[in-house]
């Protein structure tokens, strides 16, 4: 929660959660214009075999956005 917390101080930062389930977008629609806008990029990375629902949650709650990366 601290490290979400600390995340979200950074305004304009493009902030990804990668997730298997669930609703996503797919990385690449994201990623559109991200160069142009000259964003920060902040991806949270996980355990192997995915966040819990619970966690993509919170950090959806947080200002991160669910991307699929396949």
């Amino acid at each position: 929660e601290k490290a979400l917390a600390e995340a979200a101080e950074e305004p304009d930062a493009l902030r990804l959660v990668p997730a298997l389930t669930g609703r996503t977008r797919p990385l690449a629609a994201a990623l559109t214009g991200w160069g142009q806008a000259r964003r920060v990029p902040q991806v949270l990375t996980g355990p192997e075999g995915d966040f819990t629902e619970a966690e993509v949650a919170q950090a959806v709650a947080a200002g991160f956005e669910a991307v699929s990366l396949g």
